[in-house]
């Protein structure tokens, strides 16, 4: 694993030991956006987190997830226009492609129960991360509206559009003044994803991570509520270089992420719980260990040690759900 060692400075008013912004294991999360939250969101869950993760699948551009949430805010009625069947399922404009069903009744039923949970959950969240990736979106050429998803159809169906610093502004101090009526003491935590979106070309893509993070610094600066993490300057410019990044060349590498979840955790979880994260990344650590001999005796003693762990740990933090850990170290 690639040992942290920053030539970049997370600044102290972004750290949870210096500043208001640090989640613990109490707390409720809720991780909306790109490819990039959806890592960083399951490594939350992973080591035992409250944390829910883009419910709607992933989405990339800050005014399609904007949509999203005042969707939920709002409780818009779901439009007809944004269903559509092809290859034998019906798929939402709105929402990734892992949200199917077979039919559309079905499909209708797990989109409404995903506005009202959504809704809830930021009613509940103490933290909302949202991690923006691309100012790229599209709209349908018929209406105008906005999607989340093409789903692979026709591309004259469709305008391609950008959005600039200003427009995102614009949409999320509204959206961030909702959310405050709703969750007075939510803390919104932005990220913009280091996924190069190649495809856009090198030039455009660059254009549109600058109007993404030029946003993320306005919000920042004018609201008290709205935090930073560098997850783009660790990578782009403390890496580096394309030994972080995978074959595609375009998505970070696993000792990439590692490298970043490091600092996230350094940096945001509070200082009460860096305790509790430790044995709690120990244990899950060791749930993926697989024993060459389990019937050895030294395998015996690892797995009684580590279930005994597990039983402690949440004997003296029952908000921490260790059931499937302690399942594992039972049967095997």
């Amino acid at each position: 694993m690639l040992k942290q060692k920053l030539t970049l400075d997370v600044p102290a008013y972004y750290q949870a030991n210096n500043g208001v912004c640090g989640f613990s294991y109490t707390d409720a999360l809720l991780c909306i956006g790109s490819c990039f939250a959806q890592n960083m969101g399951e490594r939350l869950v992973e080591h035992k987190f409250n944390a829910v993760v883009n419910p709607y699948g992933i989405v990339f551009n800050p005014l399609v997830l904007a949509q999203q949430l005042n969707a939920a805010i709002h409780n818009f009625p779901l439009n007809d226009n944004d269903i559509i069947y092809t290859d034998g399922l019906y798929y939402s404009y709105q929402a990734h492609s892992i949200v199917y069903a077979t039919t559309k009744a079905e499909l209708l039923t797990q989109l409404n129960n995903i506005q009202h949970n959504l809704l809830t959950q930021l009613k509940n969240a103490h933290y909302l991360i949202l991690t923006w990736g691309s100012a790229y979106y599209y709209t349908r050429v018929n209406d105008g509206i906005m999607v989340s998803n093409c789903h692979k159809q026709p591309q004259a169906l469709f305008t391609k559009e950008f959005c600039t610093a200003a427009q995102i502004e614009i949409v999320y101090t509204q959206l961030i003044q909702q959310l405050q009526t709703i969750n007075p003491t939510l803390q919104v935590l932005l990220t913009v994803s280091p996924v190069r979106y190649i495809r856009d070309g090198i030039i455009e893509n660059n254009n549109s991570k600058a109007q993404l993070i030029s946003a993320t610094h306005r919000l920042v600066q004018d609201n008290e509520n709205v935090f930073y993490f560098p997850a783009y300057e660790l990578i782009i410019d403390d890496l580096r270089d394309y030994r972080y990044f995978a074959a595609d060349k375009v998505h970070p590498s696993t000792e990439a992420i590692d490298y970043v979840w490091q600092a996230f955790i350094a940096n945001l979880l509070s200082k009460h719980d860096v305790q509790l994260f430790d044995v709690v990344q120990r244990i899950v650590k060791a749930a993926k260990h697989r024993t060459l001999h389990p019937k050895a005796l030294s395998s015996k003693m690892f797995t009684t040690s580590h279930l005994q762990l597990c039983e402690q740990t949440m004997h003296k933090y029952p908000h921490v759900n260790l059931q499937h850990e302690i399942q594992h170290f039972t049967t095997h």
